[in-house]
């Protein structure tokens, strides 16, 4: 992890991002609504408990990989 913010705004997409922990270069996990279909520029959109909970549990410099 890079950065931690409990709410961080996307300047691009003009959207808040509830519990967003950042992970490369503007790429976070963070809590939104899940479509059901690819809908992402990148970031990974989780249901808010469980981004909730990414951020109290992994503290900047937690190495990420994503699979």
């Amino acid at each position: 992890m890079t950065r931690l913010e409990v709410r961080s705004w996307s300047v691009p997409y003009r959207v808040w991002l509830p519990w967003a922990s950042y992970f490369n270069h503007g790429v976070a996990v963070h809590a939104g609504v899940i479509p059901g279909y690819p809908a992402s520029h990148g970031c990974i959109r989780v249901p808010a408990l469980f981004a909730a909970a990414i951020y109290r549990r992994m503290p900047v410099g937690t190495a990420v990989i994503v699979l």
